[in-house]
């Protein structure tokens, strides 16, 4: 049996079954949280984002190593660069098949194109480099909030699970690179 691109990004229906089940949820508490952490999500925080790593890399060294900020702060443009192009190569359009998944599905049919998620890519570039250098409660803090602002995208309806889920691989490799990189060309090596 040869499995298609597109059956792997259904994940064989759990992808449809994830996404409707975290978009039918409806509480007051719950869609406030869910719009917050949907909006904390979005690249256009990223500056945002970047001045706080940097200030408190400087502030607070022992929170957050200066090397991690640094990996953050430049790690943005190929993430991003890195996320268009791959949604070209891919080819795997959100499904429009989905819209009887209810009204939040619409979001996600008309807000883009698939995979991988810019929005959980920028959150998991953000544990990914800042995480290393610190202590163990804050980096458990960063993963959980990359994690649940993840969940929060698929929750609003404007991600599916598996749009998430090549943000996060993919975030995750960028920092790693960039960190072997700035490694290999830092003080002290030869």
């Amino acid at each position: 049996m040869e499995i298609s691109a597109t059956q792997f990004y259904h994940w064989f229906g759990l992808n449809r079954i994830l996404f409707r089940w975290l978009s039918d949820i409806h509480a007051p508490a719950w869609d406030a949280g869910v719009a917050a952490l949907s909006r904390a999500a979005d690249p256009i925080q990223f500056p945002w984002y970047v001045l706080g790593a940097l200030l408190t890399a400087y502030l607070l060294p022992r929170l957050i190593a200066p090397g991690d900020a640094i990996t953050f702060a430049i790690g943005f443009a190929p993430l991003m660069l890195a996320t268009a192009h791959l949604r070209a190569i891919i080819g795997l359009p959100r499904m429009a098949d989905w819209a009887d998944a209810g009204w939040r599905a619409a979001n996600a049919v008309k807000a883009g194109d698939g995979v991988p998620s810019s929005s959980a890519a920028l959150v998991f570039l953000f544990a990914a480099s800042l995480s290393p250098g610190m202590p163990p409660p804050a980096r458990i803090g960063v993963w959980l909030f990359a994690v649940l602002a993840g969940t929060a995208r698929v929750a609003g309806g404007h991600a599916f699970p598996a749009d998430v889920a090549g943000g996060a691989l993919l975030a995750v490799a960028v920092a790693w690179i960039l960190r072997a990189l700035l490694r290999a060309i830092g003080p002290g090596s030869s």
